[in-house]
């Protein structure tokens, strides 16, 4: 139970700092910059908080707060990412592109059909 705890801690901080990145539009006129950005500093703190974690070999409790907890909370292509190096890292090239491209094709396919077809019932 402790750990669901600390993920939902972590989870809840995580969500927070991502809505409070995201409400601020950096540039009006681009207003997915703010999610690339969003996105591209969680993909590098979470390379971070893992080198960190699993060098200095921090209880578990660190990992479930500050990766599965604050920053999947704040984005969760940090937590795709880190799955796709660690693949790459291991030694399974090909697993790992596959990954990362059945991951994206069907998120965005999932999110089309999901939208289309919500607004086909509505209409």
């Amino acid at each position: 139970m402790t750990s669901w705890l600390l993920v939902a801690l972590g989870g809840g901080l995580g969500a927070v700092a991502r809505y409070g990145a995201g409400s601020v539009p950096l540039l009006p006129s681009h207003p997915h910059l703010n999610t690339l950005l969003v996105n591209v500093a969680g993909c590098l703190l979470i390379g971070v908080a893992w080198a960190v974690i699993d060098t200095w070999q921090l209880p578990r409790g660190w990992y479930q707060v500050a990766v599965a907890g604050f920053l999947g909370g704040f984005t969760t292509y940090s937590s795709f990412s880190l799955e796709t190096v660690r693949l790459l890292v291991g030694g399974h090239v090909v697993e790992s592109m596959l990954y990362a491209l059945v991951t994206v094709v069907a998120c965005i396919g999932a999110c089309a059909c999901g939208l289309l077809l919500t607004q086909k019932l509505l209409s």
